[in-house]
């Protein structure tokens, strides 16, 4: 490695922030999935580089500092029981107030379990369902060493650093979940899944007697460059689509492809975040004004955004007190023009 990082930062910023991630990765276990590190800073004085260890969703507090050396060994810093302590402490003053949050009767958005939740509305009682919940797909790369290809040469991230979403995403069963909300719904519903699980989501829908319609596409116009000189770009991302038999369609000679953007680095609260205009696309072309739509996995709350901009109710939940309150954030900022938009029809 070069003993001289300062001389030629673009080499070096790749391999000291992949250290970083890698320290963050081996010590700090799950707590990992609300951690990020910043932009390498290299101190000439010390001949180290210095590496901020920020919360996030928690609102990118700062919860620790470590230093690398040119060897890429971290030499010093805030210990882990200090990191582990301070991100506890955010994590509480991130709970939930109330565990709810109302506006003018068109939207609900509560911090519990979705699923567990949803038993207790009645049946057939819900327009749509509009939901993406764990693919169960998580898979930490080995020691993290995979992760100098998800850096920019610049060393910045792209959108999703890491190959772990968390404990969120393990031990998730499709049927047991749609056992309990499918008969809920008495129209439409779109559920992204994983590309492995569009049969296991179709066969589940036609045993609880929708009728599949099939796979809807979002396709991505800015995909993660990840081992992009070793493999096809994964650009596209699968929801299964059904409906209880004679609901309304509201378009007309509609491809089943949605080409958006992905959510930006700034805009993104949670890993698997979908662009708000392809959740309104769909809200608009499978429901009416007014109509009541379901989230059990609100994540970052886009569906909740969309039922509001699109004048439609919404009930929805998330049982991660850090997604949740980012997500609360993310709807007081929107919502007096939502409601000023709603108003106005």
């Amino acid at each position: 490695m070069n003993t001289n990082p300062a001389q030629n930062a673009q080499e070096t910023l790749i391999p000291v922030r992949a250290a970083a991630n890698r320290w963050i990765s081996e010590n700090l276990g799950e707590e990992k999935r609300y951690l990020v590190s910043s932009h390498p800073v290299y101190d000439a004085a010390s001949s180290l580089w210095r590496i901020q260890i920020i919360a996030k969703p928690l609102g990118g507090q700062l919860v620790g500092e470590i230093e690398i050396d040119c060897n890429l060994a971290v030499v010093s810093g805030t210990s882990i029981q200090e990191i582990v302590s301070k991100l506890h402490q955010i994590r509480e003053d991130y709970s939930p107030d109330g565990g709810e949050i109302e506006s003018s009767g068109m939207f609900g958005l509560s911090c519990c379990d979705g699923v567990a939740a949803s038993s207790n509305l009645a049946d057939m009682s819900v327009d749509m369902l509009l939901t993406d919940p764990p693919y169960g797909i998580s898979s930490p790369y080995i020691c993290e060493q995979q992760i100098p290809r998800r850096l920019r040469s610049s060393g910045s991230d792209f959108i999703m650093p890491k190959g772990e979403f968390g404990p969120w995403d393990h031990g998730f069963s499709p049927e047991e979940w749609t056992g309990v909300v499918l008969p809920k719904i008495r129209g439409w519903c779109v559920i992204f899944c994983a590309q492995a699980q569009i049969g296991q989501y179709t066969k589940i829908l036609k045993n609880h007697k929708f009728v599949a319609i099939g796979t809807l596409v979002w396709h991505k116009t800015n995909p993660v460059p990840f081992n992009h000189k070793f493999k096809l770009l994964n650009s596209w991302e699968a929801a299964v689509v059904g409906k209880r038999p004679g609901t309304r369609f509201h378009g007309q000679s509609v491809h089943n492809v949605f080409t958006f953007k992905s959510p930006s680095p700034k805009e993104r609260i949670h890993p698997t975040q979908k662009p708000l205009a392809l959740v309104e696309r769909l809200i608009e072309l499978f429901t009416s004004r007014d109509d009541l739509i379901l989230d059990p996995f609100a994540g970052s709350a886009t569906t909740v955004l969309g039922s509001i901009r699109m004048s439609r109710r919404c009930i929805a939940f998330e049982n991660d007190p850090g997604y949740y309150r980012a997500s609360v954030v993310r709807l007081k900022k929107h919502h007096d023009r939502c409601l000023h938009t709603f108003d106005a029809m």
